[in-house]
């Protein structure tokens, strides 16, 4: 938990004057952070990147949080991109699967996608 700790006291620091408090949500995974923003978060993201950090390697803004069902994580994909794409893009789903039994549905999502 001390990564954990510096990591939330990095991102106090580096939001401090554009979030007044930070809405930290328990993570199941090591090493791994969850902040409820009120701001936009590809504005934090490029905060955070500006400021200087020792723990923080990663930050990804998590729109949405779905079941890991194929046919959930395929409505989600289409409520997202309806007003984001147009006819003929194309985009990658991209899904980092934790815990167990991962190598199993990673191969099943990808032939699932693959017929698709």
């Amino acid at each position: 938990m001390g990564e954990e700790l510096v990591g939330i006291e990095e991102l106090e620091l580096a939001l401090q004057n554009h979030e007044k408090i930070l809405n930290i949500k328990e993570s199941e995974f090591p090493n791994v952070i969850l902040i409820d923003l009120s701001m936009d978060p590809l504005e934090a993201i490029k905060l955070i990147a500006s400021y200087p950090t020792t723990v923080i390697s990663k930050v990804v803004p998590i729109e949405t949080v779905v079941r890991t069902r194929l046919d959930s994580i395929l409505e989600k994909i289409i409520i997202l991109t309806r007003d984001k794409l147009s006819p003929g893009d194309k985009f990658n789903v991209i899904c980092d699967l934790r815990g167990e039994n991962t190598l199993n549905l990673r191969m099943n999502y990808c032939r699932e996608f693959q017929m698709n």
